[in-house]
């Protein structure tokens, strides 16, 4: 799994994460070959009135 957050760790900025993950289809469905990729991104606002420090 591979997490980027992109974005300032401040209060009222727009902070996003980006994750893939890769899962080996021959851990799971019985020995197919190859994988699958999955990719997910979330967005959400620092509360403004969030105390960093």
């Amino acid at each position: 799994m591979t997490i980027e957050p992109a974005g300032e760790l401040q209060p009222g900025e727009t902070l996003t994460v980006r994750s893939t993950c890769v899962y080996a289809l021959s851990d799971s469905v019985g020995g197919i070959p190859g994988s699958l990729t999955v990719n997910s991104q979330f967005s959400s606002m620092v509360d403004p009135n969030r105390s960093l420090g």
